[in-house]
């Protein structure tokens, strides 16, 4: 990797908004490090990058659901001096009633989107600061956005983060560091593959309305598009800021 160039890390890089964003940062003259558990898919995107956009890419494979991984990662973090954005990506979510599910399986999740996303931010932190510049995108959801959301600890995890990227931008008022909190709705990605849906039998793609699928790429360039260092909080959809309102309101069910 070039010492001179500025890099992006990016977490849960192998498909969806994640991949998304590696192929929108490296077009930008962006290395990249990229992490998710799929190393097959990593390194493929590794290569086509690297050929596409003449820029250098780094995969590291971890499950951010182990305390190691993290630690691992933190570690390699800690020795790269360039990183300008931070891309918090990695998540999934856990069907079925809460009491129903084990509890393991929900400490691991809170790994990947509290735990996670708030250790890569201290890491990355300093570096920024003493260079007054840098992006930190942290994926959320709209179903972080209500109290009102039948999606149950998942989007309780999503609230944090929320509250964490505002915390954050709040602490960094005095610098030109940017802190967003990206809260799509349901989007076109592995997200709804997982293994976990097809325990469930649950065909997301066709039981959801297709109007409220929005596409991985318009999410992340919408994303890219509104960083401000004003707005903290960005929904990628007039319809899902309709669709808040109403929820909010009462007046429909999310």
């Amino acid at each position: 990797m070039s010492v001179n160039r500025r890099l992006a890390v990016i977490t849960g890089a192998s498909s969806g908004i994640g991949e998304v964003y590696a192929r929108r940062l490296a077009a930008m003259g962006l290395d990249l490090l990229i992490t998710a558990r799929r190393e097959e898919k990593l390194r493929r995107l590794k290569m086509e990058l690297e050929d596409e956009c003449g820029i250098s890419v780094k995969v590291v494979v971890a499950d951010l659901s182990r305390n190691e991984d993290i630690s691992k990662l933190v570690d390699i973090i800690n020795n790269i001096n360039n990183i300008y954005y931070l891309v918090n990506n990695a998540g999934y979510t856990i069907l079925g009633n809460f009491h129903d599910v084990e509890i393991q399986r929900y400490r691991e999740m809170m790994k990947v989107h509290m735990d996670a996303p708030t250790e890569f931010t201290h890491t990355v932190l300093p570096q920024m600061m003493k260079r007054d510049e840098g992006v930190i995108i942290n994926v959320a959801s709209v179903a972080g956005l209500t109290t009102k959301s039948r999606f149950s600890l998942y989007g309780s995890t999503k609230t944090y983060i929320v509250h964490f990227s505002k915390f954050i931008r709040k602490m960094l008022n005095e610098t030109n560091i940017i802190v967003q909190a990206l809260c799509p709705g349901f989007t076109y990605s592995g997200f709804h593959k997982t293994e976990e849906f097809l325990i469930h039998n649950a065909d997301t793609y066709n039981t959801i309305p297709k109007f409220l699928w929005l596409r991985a790429e318009d999410v992340v360039d919408s994303s890219l598009k509104k960083l401000s260092r004003k707005r903290v909080v960005h929904v990628p959809s007039l319809r899902y800021r309709v669709i808040l309102r109403l929820v909010n309101l009462g007046i429909l069910k999310f």
